[in-house]
């Protein structure tokens, strides 16, 4: 009896057992598996200083939120953001510890409803590792993900117009006002990436690299993922570098060749296209100018000049069309040769200076000019009031055999007022000098004093 009701408890332990043995596999076969992609940018680099660190970051568009444990790290330090839809999550990991080893290390990577997803990580000092973690059954599921996905993908390799198409559906499902998402945002962008590549080809149409590249920046920070953008800046940027030389060097070879309206089309152009050489492109135009100024306006001038009693003289004046220029003359006669040879004869009651000079320095300020026509006379005042005159004569100082020559030398200031005026290249000057003598009594006001007149003929260039 006792056998019997033994064998009917075994027979029912043996049958519960096998229950919960069929509950359990049937369980863990129902669960789904993640997908875990390696999506890692090429070069990618961790900037961690000197720690022996590494940087791996798991990204997820999927409603659910993903767990990590390691299987040598005790604790892990993750950070989680947001960016629309995209949960990214990066997780800082040690490559070298005094007394551990990291060798074998997997990441388990968890989420609700799913197998654990053991991804193996050996890992390297200031490596950065990306990944992307999907749910595969999602595809069968809902064309509200499966949409969603396929626009991002188009969106990052340039493919707007198409991702635009597949960002609409996903916003005709019923998940759109269910589900935080960021499908408008998504649209936006694409029509804002049409237009931008519409202005870039039409940049580079008539060759205007710098709107090309500021367009092709703008899109490349708001797509940074995609490579056909990134290639077509570079080949902007090696055309826009290659116009730049071409500027300057054509620019300056016309400058040596002296044409410089074709050179300052060179240059106006260099600064236009905002060159690295800008700088020096506005250095080399102000030079064209000033040549070009000086050969339409020939302001440069050189008068030979008669003052008073001196006979021998010069004067060089800047002869401006626009701005206010300058002169400065010198005069003298031949008694200043005899003075320094010591061949003047004295004199006892001189009427006039045996020996003058005359300096002057002013402002020349243009009258009238006429800009069509360089056969009709163009006047120009000329003035100042820091004129110099100094002159005087030699005398017998003493008696008999104390006789010795000395020399009375007066000085005065005499400012000047006159006239320019020139006609093609050849000019004329006339000034009326008054000369105020410093001197209390004798005869320097007589012989050195009072009015003089001055008459010059020169030529400009």
């Amino acid at each position: 009896m006792f056998n019997i009701q033994y064998k009917k408890v075994k027979k029912y332990i043996l049958l519960v057992a096998t229950l919960a043995f069929s509950l359990i596999v049937t369980a863990q076969s129902q669960m789904k598996v993640l997908h875990v992609e390696d999506i890692t940018p090429e070069l990618s680099v961790y900037p961690c200083g000197d720690r022996p660190e590494a940087l791996v970051v798991i990204r997820c568009s999927e409603s659910f939120d993903l767990d990590f444990t390691s299987n040598v790290d005790s604790e892990l330090d993750v950070t989680r953001l947001t960016d629309g839809s995209e949960k990214i999550y990066y997780i800082v990991f040690q490559t070298r510890a005094s007394g551990t080893t990291f060798k074998g290390r997997q990441l388990a990577i968890i989420a609700n409803g799913f197998t654990k997803y053991y991804l193996p990580l050996e890992l390297k000092e200031k490596q950065k590792l990306e990944f992307l973690v999907s749910d595969p059954y999602s595809k069968l599921r809902s064309l509200f993900y499966t949409s969603t996905e396929e626009g991002v993908r188009l969106f990052e390799v340039g493919e707007y117009l198409a991702a635009k198409d597949q960002f609409v559906i996903a916003r005709r499902c019923p998940e759109y006002a269910t589900v935080e998402n960021s499908l408008d945002v998504y649209v936006a962008q694409c029509d804002t990436m049409l237009k931008w590549t519409t202005v870039v080809d039409m940049a580079e149409e008539i060759d205007d690299y710098v709107l090309a590249m500021e367009f092709l920046e703008k899109m490349i920070y708001v797509n940074p993922r995609c490579d056909i953008l990134r290639e077509r800046y570079s080949n902007v940027l090696t055309e826009y570098r290659r116009e730049c030389a071409y500027d300057m060097d054509v620019g300056t070879r016309y400058m040596e060749d002296r044409k410089y309206d074709l050179a300052r089309e060179r240059f106006e152009h260099a600064i236009a296209i905002k060159s690295p050489n800008a700088t020096q492109a506005a250095l080399n135009l102000e030079q064209i100018s000033l040549i070009n100024y000086k050969a339409d306006n020939r302001p440069r001038s050189f008068f030979y000049e008669m003052t008073g009693r001196c006979p021998i003289g010069f004067m060089v004046a800047s002869l401006r069309p626009e701005k206010v220029g300058g002169y400065f003359s010198l005069d003298f006669n031949s008694g200043c040769f005899d003075l320094v040879s010591n061949n003047l004869e004295p004199v006892s009651n001189p009427e006039a200076t045996q020996f003058e000079v005359v300096v002057s320095g002013g402002w020349t300020l243009r009258l009238y000019y006429p800009r069509d026509n360089v056969y009709i006379p163009h006047v120009w005042l000329l003035f100042t009031p820091l004129g110099y005159a100094g002159g005087g004569y030699t005398y017998n100082e003493g008696e008999g055999d104390n006789i010795d020559k000395s020399i009375k030398y007066f000085n005065a200031i005499a400012p000047e007022v006159g006239l320019a005026v020139r006609v093609w290249r050849i000019a004329l000057n006339y000034k009326l000098q008054y000369r105020y003598v410093f001197e209390n009594g004798g005869i320097g006001k007589d012989i050195l004093g009072g009015v003089h007149h001055s008459f010059g003929i020169g030529f400009c260039w």
